[in-house]
């Protein structure tokens, strides 16, 4: 079909008026006559519109909510008009407006491969991004897919990385993305960790930063009103077991196991689950409490300490509530250097690193010591307030929305 039939073509007259709402597999052009109808018709289009919005925040799909949580910290700190548009399943904890999120299946959600993907999502968030026109659009994830990357360029609108630090050495190593961002995107935005230095980067458009929470510490809520919210009676002592979303690898035996230690400690002590958004028909320990809260930032002084996977959020946050942590590394992530994360936590002082059930059990035991949790969160005190998600909602108005 030539350019010329592809511009009369109906279906690419609906898209170039922006209607969204209307089901993807209508449009049945090629990924290339979408891009040249960006080039040649929306594009001149958005220069004559206004912005409905200052920014679109995009997460990738992951294991959990880690980036989309991120992208809410970085929203809270913005205070502009902005959307998200987001590849997990776990939206709805969110609580957003219809006209604050837009979900967009995954890949593997719609059980279809990457290629055919991509290019349905070419064609959603091309129009998507032309209708709301936003300047700036800001992806977290470890991975640029080719349809936000192809939708930037053809749009003209910039498109800055944040880009979770900590990669395993092997995927960073054939990462062409990570060496050599400048194709992809205009700028990477790397948020910082606790106990850790990362590698300088000889680079203008990489920017290393403090580490990203949703909470500062004053803005958490007290003990008392946690455990309120929680429902948890207050003359008890609470462990939140959280490892991860279950669906990487199987963590039943280290949900049982941690129940069942911090149940060994004394009447007093009792085990708390988080409902889990993505896995909901997980089996879990009955002598345990479950609760449903989102983000588990908020009420984390409602715990004397945590038992968690060595995720980002999850120990950025820890440290940052001042609630010590035992973390157990997920070691079958495709990019997070878990176990590093880990190690540099517990080498710093800061928390308690554990590689197997019985290091578990062990540590359990060891944060069970008042002093000892004490000696841990006066480390954690003592570290700096994490201001990543200030930082770069400053840097977006600097650079973008000025």
């Amino acid at each position: 079909m030539s350019y010329e039939k592809i511009k009369r073509a109906p279906v690419v007259r609906r898209l170039a008026g922006s209607q969204l709402g209307r089901r993807v597999t209508d449009l049945v052009l090629g990924i290339q006559g979408v891009r040249y109808l960006m080039k040649s018709v929306i594009t001149s289009q958005r220069t004559r519109e206004e912005s409905l919005v200052d920014v679109v925040l995009v997460s990738s799909n992951g294991a959990g909510l880690g980036h989309l949580t991120r992208l809410e910290a970085i929203n809270r700190s913005l205070s502009l008009p902005t959307v998200i548009y987001t590849l997990s399943k776990g939206f709805r904890r969110l609580g957003k407006r219809a006209d604050e999120l837009v979900y967009f299946p995954s890949a593997a959600t719609l059980q279809m491969g990457s290629r055919k993907w991509n290019s349905l999502l070419f064609s959603h968030f091309a129009a998507f991004i032309s209708t709301y026109n936003p300047k700036v659009i800001v992806f977290d994830g470890t991975y640029l897919y080719s349809a936000i990357v192809d939708t930037s360029k053809a749009l003209r609108v910039p498109l800055v990385w944040i880009r979770r630090g900590m990669w395993k050495d092997e995927v960073e190593r054939i990462s062409i993305q990570y060496h050599s961002p400048e194709k992809f995107c205009d700028l990477v935005l790397v948020p910082g960790e606790y106990a850790y230095e990362p590698t300088a980067v000889d680079s203008s458009m990489v920017m290393h930063l403090d580490p990203v929470v949703v909470y500062q510490r004053e803005e958490l809520l007290s003990r008392k009103a946690a455990l309120e919210h929680l429902n948890l009676s207050p003359g008890k002592k609470y462990v939140l077991v959280q490892l991860g979303a279950g669906n990487i690898n199987d963590i039943d035996d280290w949900i049982s196991s941690a129940c069942a230690q911090i149940l060994e400690l004394g009447d007093e002590w009792v085990p708390v689950l988080l409902r889990n958004p993505l896995n909901s028909e997980r089996l879990l320990p009955t002598e345990a409490v479950v609760v449903k809260a989102f983000p588990i930032s908020l009420y984390l002084k409602a715990f004397d300490f945590v038992v968690s996977a060595a995720g980002y959020n999850s120990v950025q946050e820890s440290i940052a509530a001042g609630v010590p942590i035992i973390a157990v590394p997920n070691l079958k992530t495709g990019t997070d250097n878990q176990q590093l994360r880990a190690v540099v936590l517990e080498e710093a002082g800061l928390g308690l690193a554990v590689s197997d059930l019985f290091e578990l059990r062990e540590s359990i035991k060891k944060m069970a010591s008042f002093e000892f949790r004490e000696k841990v969160r006066n480390a954690q005190r003592s570290e700096p307030q994490p201001l990543g998600a200030q930082q770069i909602a400053n840097i977006l108005k600097d650079r973008y929305l000025s």
